[in-house]
């Protein structure tokens, strides 16, 4: 039975290749390859950028008596990379499964369906951790003289690691469970990781070459401190560069910790997969219903859809964190955005003269990448009759989807626009036409997504994420809205020697008016036809 429960928990953890999560329908071959190849290449790219980032801490470290230092730096980036990526695998499989019900009402004993639970945990573990630990090791085969335990030891280490990140996981996992069960659901819980994840990515990813320049200048001092008080890591680092008593000792702590965890999951965990149900008791309380008109009935039924779905807000909406995220920089940065700009005048003719034009096509080139409206009616999915059985036209239906999509484009715009123009001295009349020329963009790619959306609906979608993501009204709208910016800008580029950028300016809103005022009057027609007849 424990070997059917390890395939059944390898398979499920595998579907995405032979299942397309946005049909339901199993791959054919030629899908299977396809994206299997496609995993392949990404694994082998941030491979390659880990290999990068290995082979120039190893350059530095190597060779100078304290080996060990370079495998414990690069082990705590796998620990991290580990945990991170599994977290939410192991809340998933391990303390909330979908077959929970079904699994703990057949005749097989808990320590098995645990077990095999955490087999599934500790395969994400090893993938994660890999990732960056197989690059660590061939830089160091490269950059140091071998003999069979630094050859050997290494490559056991990981596995080691794998276990270690899954002991974190357990522990992680059972905490993101807990308060999700608090808060009545996971999505806020995931939304918050997400953004915590996206925003340390984003951290590291411009940092890290001043990271790695400071451990090489602080070598002496992060080695004391890790050996003195990281002495799991600096078992590891020992251990990989060939040390049999730290090996010895690092398998024997990982195990004993291994040991005791596995123990209180055991006699715990009826509870902890469970832990959905440990909701607090609903007292009787009187109801005050606020009387609201449609149209606002109908927005805030489109806000709370929205904001419901985490992985539409991160995809569809990632631009209304950007805008004012980068206001935020600018405001910090003041003055080096601005003798950026003075220096780059220099080489560019008429950039102070067209800034302003800049500012606008920047704001609308963000907001054509909030992709909300492109999937609206389609993440209705099998609700989608509810919708269409309110006593309502489609056409204020639609409208309020607009209208949802246009107010959150603007108010991100907005601090972002002010900044701008504050940063760059842009003078007031062509700073009101900038908002201008934003609000009606904002219509104009929220006009776009829902003729799109309306073109090509798909009800049948089994994951949020790849519709989010992957569909064809989502990809159109995205390179569409890009490649329109681009057309702007460079048309810009042109005109700036003939004209003034208040006229530029203008142009470009005489051209979003027309375009929004016919795809418009394509949705109270055309549009909502199709509406009625989906």
């Amino acid at each position: 039975m424990l070997k059917t429960l390890i395939k059944k928990q390898i398979l499920e953890l595998f579907q995405s290749y032979f299942v397309d999560r946005k049909t339901g329908k199993t791959r054919n071959l030629k899908g299977i390859i396809a994206f299997s190849s496609l995993i392949i290449f990404a694994f082998i790219s941030l491979g390659i950028t880990f290999y990068g980032m290995a082979s120039k801490l190893g350059v530095g470290i190597l060779n100078k008596e304290i080996n060990w230092a370079y495998f414990s730096i690069m082990a705590i980036l796998s620990i991290a990379l580990g945990v991170f990526a599994s977290v939410f695998n192991t809340y998933a499989s391990l303390y909330l499964p979908k077959d929970n019900e079904l699994i703990l009402s057949l005749p097989i004993k808990t320590k098995n369906i645990l077990l095999s639970r955490l087999i599934g945990v500790y395969t994400v573990s090893l993938m994660y951790s890999a990732l960056i630990w197989i690059p660590t090791i061939i830089a160091y085969y490269i950059l140091v003289p071998l003999n069979i335990l630094n050859i050997i030891f290494p490559i056991l280490v990981i596995f080691i690691i794998a276990l270690f990140v899954t002991l974190l996981s357990c522990l992680l996992g059972f905490i993101v469970a807990v308060i999700s069960s608090k808060t009545n659901g996971s999505n806020f819980i995931k939304l918050l990781f997400s953004l915590l994840i996206i925003g340390i990515y984003y951290l590291v990813y411009y940092k890290i070459t001043d990271y790695f320049s400071k451990i090489s200048e602080n070598l002496e001092h992060i080695s004391i401190w890790i050996k003195s008080c990281l002495h799991y890591i600096y078992w590891i680092g020992e251990a990989s560069d060939g040390n049999i008593l730290s090996m010895i000792s690092l398998l024997a702590i990982t195990l004993a910790i291994s040991g005791i965890g596995f123990f209180i999951l055991t006699k715990t965990f009826i509870n902890l997969s469970l832990v959905k149900n440990n909701s607090p008791k609903v007292k009787n309380k009187t109801l005050n219903y606020k009387k609201r008109t449609i149209d606002k009935a109908l927005l805030i039924r489109e806000y709370k859809s929205f904001v419901s779905v985490p992985t539409w807000v991160l995809n569809g909406g990632f631009g209304l964190l950007v805008m004012p995220a980068i206001a935020i920089l600018m405001i910090s940065k003041e003055n080096v955005v601005y003798e950026t700009i003075i220096s780059m005048s220099a080489t560019i003719p008429n950039l102070l003269e067209i800034l302003p034009v800049i500012i606008l096509i920047a704001v609308c080139f963000i907001i054509s990448t909030n992709c909300i409206l492109a999937v609206s009616i389609s993440m209705e999915g099998k609700s989608f009759w509810q919708l269409k059985a309110l006593p309502v036209t489609a056409w204020r239906i639609l409208k309020n989807k607009e209208k949802m999509s246009v107010q959150m484009n603007f108010i991100a715009a907005v601090p972002f626009i002010l900044v701008a123009c504050k940063v760059l001295n842009i003078k007031y009349l062509k700073m009101i036409l900038i908002f201008l020329g934003v609000y009606i963009f904002a219509y104009l790619m929220a006009d776009f997504g829902l003729f799109l959306n309306l073109k090509n609906p798909n009800f049948n979608w089994t994951n949020a994420a790849t519709l989010t993501k992957q569909s064809i009204p989502v990809m159109i709208n995205l390179f569409g809205g890009w490649l329109f910016n681009l057309a702007l800008i460079y048309a810009a580029m042109y005109l700036s020697d003939l004209v003034n950028s208040l006229y530029i300016i203008g142009g470009c809103i005489l051209i979003f008016t027309v375009l929004c005022y016919i795809l418009r009057t394509w949705l109270k027609n055309n549009g909502t036809k199709i509406f009625n007849e989906l």
